[in-house]
């Protein structure tokens, strides 16, 4: 009735508006998906038949001797057990579960915040660019804003403790796994609800893998990772959903959790998806929305705490998401940010995007020495981001393995950490670094050495050297590598730095400073020789597929392919078996051990060049913005990136109307330097 009620109005408003309006017809969205997974049941059961024929040709090939057998009857057994399960989506009836599962509440963990937070007030941050859309999936989603949008806020099936990593509560009230390990069963909140105030029921969760896997959501890596590890989705009534995996993984209930989407939002889900729903904010379970009307692009979004909040009086999650709003400005010049910050217009400030003067030279005035705003440096449990250089094999000069290993040396980051910041960072080492067992602790970022570049240079052909001091070879070709970055001040002055170092080695460094937006779209493009940037990551072990697989890197064709982590469009046979089994594995010693393989292969292929990383998070706040001061958790919680995320703070306005009363009259409070957490010990980085 209510699809009727609708296409009638749909169909009234063609007639008064005649062609000058586009008519849009609401799909049977409910019925789109169900259609879908049929489909897809077919496909998967036609992928497997293939998958078995061709793994079985195989083994017939190899010898009873062969290394490789092994590895042959693994996915064979892989493939079979799918086979068994029947189709990928099952729909089943409460009837249908297993009656011994062991369900876990995850109810006995730390409390998450403070007992003496209170609710109410806004936080006003800012952000140097503008989402390129509000979209959680498809193209140009991954952008810099995602992690406040959806990342932050959006609630899966369960969530990994910020103190001990245990899974705890989330949409899901309690969970089970099954005896072989390969299978997850969630059992819902009877109240959890949309921010609309309509109820999440089961099947919107594989209805929410649907759109990930449609072909109207351009998303290449996730269907491929869909395809080959998940094993079957099944709903069980209204209230269970359950997720199988091929092979068992590490932290089961993490790796199988998901969330939720509306249908009744995606009732006009189609091939236009991407350009139709990119600035429609989606319905969420989480603690804050975008309200039609709350956000002028380009310009500011304000984010609102969802009224009546269904989980706003659980465990884990009453102490937090504490303020009615959070407004975030687009500034895209952080002298101009901090200004406003300074001035009080701005509650919040992050060091990350600022250079070391702002924090040891600039925070030098009244504000800060009148105790007005509190400086806090959080050392942080958190794995290190892959800040550096993400060299494009398939670009010019980079082709050349020895010309890359050369380029390391040729790189003084050291003298970047030195003078951009202070000394206070360290050389990062690789990309999986920060991740205790796990990391390589043999793999150390190559040094800043003329002699060894050179060296290098001249195997590879570039012996001589021109007027201008850069190296040449016999076709008086420049040795030359185009550095894109985004065009940020403190950026800049560190680019300049590697630059004029560089020469010393007789490499030319092209700088190409982008704007934000562009940046990012140009990233996703692959379109540029070299990058310099990070990953997002994620706790508690480093992944390898995404980045490494060749997979990632071309499609049938053979051409560079777009919207991947391949940044380095590199392609190994060794590197791709191994992160094969890395991501199927349960085995910790199976996937400490490869893992190190990896790590010290992309090493030596020298297609990332490791720059910095600092054991700690700088930030600065107002007054009245208050934090958590329990035994269980001072400040924040450890495993974390950005304090803001797990929205433990609050707004005390008696503090704020004092803090304001007394700037009005000059009274002073005492200055406020604050340091919360461990400072690691730090080691050398010297190969």
């Amino acid at each position: 009735m209510k699809f009727m009620k609708l296409l009638l109005v749909t169909v009234f408003a063609f007639v008064i508006l005649g062609c000058q309006e586009e008519v849009r017809v609401a799909r049977d969205i409910e019925k789109q998906f169900y259609d879908f997974t049929e489909s897809y049941n077919r496909e998967i059961e036609q992928y497997l038949e293939k998958e078995l024929s061709e793994q079985e040709a195989k083994l017939a090939a190899v010898g009873d001797d062969s290394k490789g057998r092994a590895e042959i009857e693994k996915k064979i057994a892989k493939i079979t057990f799918r086979q068994k399960l029947g189709d990928f989506f099952a729909f089943k009836t409460t009837d249908d579960l297993p009656k011994d599962l062991e369900w876990v509440t995850g109810m006995n963990e730390p409390e998450i915040g403070d007992p003496m937070a209170v609710k109410g007030g806004v936080m006003r941050r800012h952000q140097v660019g503008y989402p390129s859309t509000f979209r959680s999936r498809g193209k140009n989603s991954n952008n810099q804003f995602k992690s406040f949008l959806h990342n932050e806020i959006s609630m899966g099936l369960v969530s990994a403790h910020p103190v001990t990593y245990n899974a705890i509560p989330g949409a899901a009230q309690r969970w089970a796994i099954s005896e072989d390990g390969r299978t997850v069963y969630y059992h819902l909140h009877d109240n959890v609800t949309y921010n609309d105030g309509s109820p999440v029921e089961a099947w919107h969760y594989p209805f929410d893998l649907y759109l990930e896997i449609s072909d109207n959501v351009f998303a290449p890596s996730v269907k491929q990772y869909v395809k080959e590890m998940y094993g079957q989705m099944t709903v069980y009534g209204d209230r269970y959903v359950a997720l199988t995996l091929a092979q068992p993984k590490l932290y089961m209930p993490l790796m199988c959790s998901r969330s939720p989407s509306q249908p009744e939002f995606y009732r006009y889900f189609g091939p236009d998806y991407e350009e139709y729903y990119s600035w429609k904010p989606e319905p969420t379970i989480g603690a804050y929305e975008i309200k039609e009307g709350n956000f002028v692009k380009g310009v500011n979004i304000t984010q609102t705490r969802v009224k009546d909040w269904w989980a706003k009086d659980m465990k884990y999650y009453r102490y937090r998401f504490n303020v009615d709003a959070i407004n975030w400005r687009t500034i895209r010049e952080e002298t101009k940010a901090f200004e406003y910050f300074k001035a009080g217009q701005l509650d919040y400030f992050d060091f990350k995007e600022a250079g070391p003067e702002y924090w040891y030279d600039k925070s030098e005035t009244e504000a800060f020495h009148n105790g007005y705003i509190s400086k806090v440096t959080f050392y942080n449990e958190y794995p290190r981001f892959p800040r550096g250089l993400y060299l494009n094999v398939t670009r010019g000069v980079l082709a050349n393995e020895t010309i890359r290993v050369g380029m390391h040396h040729a790189m003084n980051w050291q003298k970047v950490i030195d003078v951009v910041y202070r000394g206070d960072y360290s050389r990062l080492n690789q990309m999986a670094d920060g991740y205790g067992p796990f990391t390589n602790p043999s793999v150390k970022a190559r040094t800043f050495e003329v002699a060894k570049a050179r060296k290098l240079f001249a195997e590879a052909g570039y012996k001589k050297v021109n007027n201008d001091g850069y190296l040449i070879n016999e076709k008086e070709e420049v040795l030359s590598i185009e550095v894109t970055y985004a065009s940020l001040e403190f950026l800049t002055d560190m680019m300049l730095i590697v630059q004029k170092e560089a020469k010393k080695a007789g490499v030319k460094v092209i700088l190409r400073g982008l704007e934000t937006t562009v940046f990012f779209r140009t990233i996703t493009n692959k379109d540029f020789q070299s990058v310099f940037m990070s990953f997002g990551i994620s706790p508690p072990y480093p992944t390898y597929y995404n980045y490494y697989h060749s997979d990632s890197a071309f499609d049938d064709k053979g051409n560079p392919k777009s919207s991947t982590n391949n940044m380095f469009i590199y392609a190994d046979k060794e590197v791709d078996r191994l992160s094969e089994i890395t991501r199927e594995t349960g085995d910790v010693d199976v996937m400490i051990e490869n893992g190190h393989k990896i790590q010290q292969r992309i090493h030596d292929a020298a297609i990332f060049i490791p720059a910095y990383t600092k054991p700690f998070r700088r930030v600065a706040f107002q007054r009245w913005v208050e934090w958590p001061d329990t035994e269980a958790m001072q400040f924040n919680p450890p495993i974390v990136d950005e304090p803001h995320e797990w929205h433990v703070y609050w707004i005390s306005e008696e503090k704020k109307e004092k803090t304001l009363e007394a700037k009005r009259k000059g009274k002073a409070f005492p200055e406020s330097v604050l340091t919360f957490g461990k400072n690691p010990q730090q080691g050398g980085n010297d190969e």
